[in-house]
């Protein structure tokens, strides 16, 4: 059931970021979205191959994934929000959502 949460969850989120990005024509190059968790050795392969997968289908788009296990993640990233140097995905965990859709860290 794990794995298909996260299946889920990555597929609707660069589902919700192409939908967001501007036209490929109106882009030159390739576009690079960077997308920032806490996943294990497991859900980190897993999203691997889930990723290679959506680039296969779209080629315009990479995805850089950045894995970040530190004890101060969440600090990290409110630092990074604030900081204007955010990843333009970030796993957070539903408890610690809330935190920050309240705040407007969470584009709609």
């Amino acid at each position: 059931m794990r794995r298909l949460w996260l299946q889920i969850m990555v597929v609707v989120s660069l589902a919700v970021i192409v939908a967001a990005c501007p036209p490929l024509a109106a882009s030159p190059g390739k576009v690079t979205i960077k997308f920032q968790h806490q996943f294990n050795d497991a859900e980190s392969a897993k999203l691997a191959e889930l990723v290679k997968k959506f680039e296969a289908a779209n080629p315009d788009i990479h995805v850089e994934l950045i894995r970040d296990n530190a004890q101060n993640y969440y600090d990290k990233l409110t630092t990074s929000i604030l900081g204007n140097s955010a990843p333009d995905i970030a796993r957070v965990e539903p408890p610690k959502a809330v935190q920050y859709i309240s705040a407007g860290y969470v584009a709609p």
